[in-house]
């Protein structure tokens, strides 16, 4: 009976041990989010880069993403400090960060959407316009060939 009691003890103990280190695990997954995600818009911006075709460009941007350190750390060591802090910290430095209104907030993406969208027309009109640079190349090339096709079939005859 004892036996059977400790057991049902130790499993309880042991299987409360494996969730709070699953969770913690988790915490950590989650704190590392900011990186994740900053570094998937350094790879998006590379690849905006890439994609657009302006080599021969006046205006060349230079895209800078880096990390800074937690100064309200106060030489804290690197360790974990469990959720509850965390969520904490981050509702303080949230509140004293918001300095932006909602409609100031809007009226800035409009802006940043406005000019993405005037700066895909421009590359839509370059682009266009290259293509049909190349269709009238390959046209006048064709044109030469048929041309010459032509007066080899008149000599042969």
């Amino acid at each position: 009976v004892v036996f059977v009691v400790y057991t049902l003890f130790n499993l309880i103990v042991m299987l409360n041990l494996l969730i709070a280190v699953i969770s913690d695990t988790f915490d950590k997954v989650q704190d590392s989010a900011d990186h994740a995600r900053n570094s998937e818009l350094l790879q998006l911006i590379v690849e905006y880069t890439q994609l657009s075709g302006d080599k021969g460009r006046e205006n060349t941007y230079l895209y800078l993403l880096g990390a800074k350190k937690d100064e309200d750390d106060e030489g804290a060591s690197l360790e974990w400090k469990g959720r509850i802090r965390e969520i904490a910290k981050l509702i303080k430095t949230s509140f004293k960060e918001s300095t932006f209104s909602k409609q100031e907030m809007n009226e800035k993406l409009d802006e940043q959407e406005r000019k993405f969208r005037d700066e895909l027309r421009e590359q839509e009109k370059r682009h266009h316009k290259q293509l049909r640079d190349e269709l009238k190349e390959q046209e006048r090339r064709l044109n030469k060939q048929f041309a010459n096709l032509t007066k080899v079939i008149t000599q042969r005859k």
